[in-house]
């Protein structure tokens, strides 16, 4: 966790170094590989660390620290842009691994008893014996389908929320950070909301999911329709309460498969993530100069909405309960 840190900072550098497209796509693509290190460790270990319970409330916990950085940093980044250039935003953030790299090197975790992790043979072996345990649980196929279809949002949102917040709304380039900002809190009303409901004894995890993935579609693609900022700001607030509820509901869910397991199926839902916001990246810079950013929009979160309906429409009845294990 602490190499991956470290790693990500010294790539954060290379943006505002290259005026390359293939570059900044390849420096963004390292970036989520390095991410396969820390963020399967992270979520693998949290169980370790409480008591099955409590599971759902101290990922909320841990869901509070992205909602901070996500609704301080893009407004923080976008001032930092415009009054001393973007190259000193990009400066600024790669400064910011410094804190979760050290805080780490701190912490002395308890021992894991030799559970195998996502290393050992190969990212991809690890990967491909996630799947072949995933497959044979519709509840966690359910949960990765979550995880695919919100960070479908985010990739789209990364790219043309900017375009929104320019032609849409006429604000600057600090606008976007705004946006951002906004669905930072959202993300606090949803880790509020969903610490609530998992501090109950019994939830249905997938079904909470599902629905704030709905959520999560509608509001993309209402987006470019809304030309006002209080209603634009509103529905990106909406959208990422349903990001972090898909989000903290889909780990609870996934970390709850035998120890032994854990790391890989962790490993293959950052995959996933990592796969689903590069597709979305890649696919909306196409797609945007031909069929219009609007359009783009409009068209991921009709399909997210949708899948997320038929979802609860369909496989709802044949979900076990939460309480059972994997």
């Amino acid at each position: 966790m602490v190499g991956a840190n470290l790693a990500q900072g010294l790539l954060v550098l290379l943006i505002p170094m290259t005026g390359s497209l293939t570059v900044l796509f390849v420096t963004y693509f390292a970036m989520s590989v390095v991410n396969q290190l820390f963020v399967p460790a992270r979520a693998a270990t949290i169980p370790d660390l409480v008591p099955p319970a409590a599971l759902m409330s101290a990922n909320s916990m841990f869901g509070a620290a992205t909602v901070g950085a996500i609704a301080i940093g893009p407004a923080v980044g976008g001032w930092v842009g415009e009054r001393f250039g973007l190259d000193a935003a990009f400066y600024l953030d790669s400064v910011t691994f410094l804190v979760p790299a050290l805080a780490v090197a701190l912490v002395r975790l308890p021992a894991t008893g030799g559970s195998p992790g996502i290393g050992g043979r190969g990212l991809g072996v690890q990967t491909r014996a996630g799947w072949q345990f995933v497959r044979r649980d519709q509840r966690l196929l359910v949960a990765l389908a979550g995880t695919v279809g919100a960070f479908l949002v985010v990739g789209v949102m990364s790219v043309l929320g900017v375009v929104v917040a320019k032609d849409t709304l006429g604000l600057g380039t600090g606008g976007f950070g705004t946006m951002m900002s906004a669905m930072g809190v959202g993300m606090l009303a949803g880790v509020v909301l969903v610490g609530r409901r998992g501090s109950g004894a019994r939830i249905d995890r997938s079904r909470l999911g599902l629905i704030g993935l709905l959520f999560t579609g509608l509001t993309l693609g209402l987006l470019p329709m809304v030309t006002l900022v209080p209603g634009a700001m509103l529905l990106a607030a909406v959208m990422g309460a349903g990001v972090l509820t898909v989000q903290i509901s889909t780990q609870t869910t996934l970390q709850g498969v035998p120890r032994e397991i854990r790391g890989r199926v962790l490993g293959l839902n950052q995959t996933a993530t990592g796969v689903a916001q590069l597709i979305a990246t890649v696919m909306t810079t196409l797609l945007a100069g031909s069929i219009g950013a609007a359009a783009v929009l409009l068209c991921t979160g009709c399909l997210v909405a949708g899948v997320a309906l038929a979802l609860l429409l369909i496989v709802r009845p044949h979900l076990r309960p939460e309480g059972s294990t994997s």
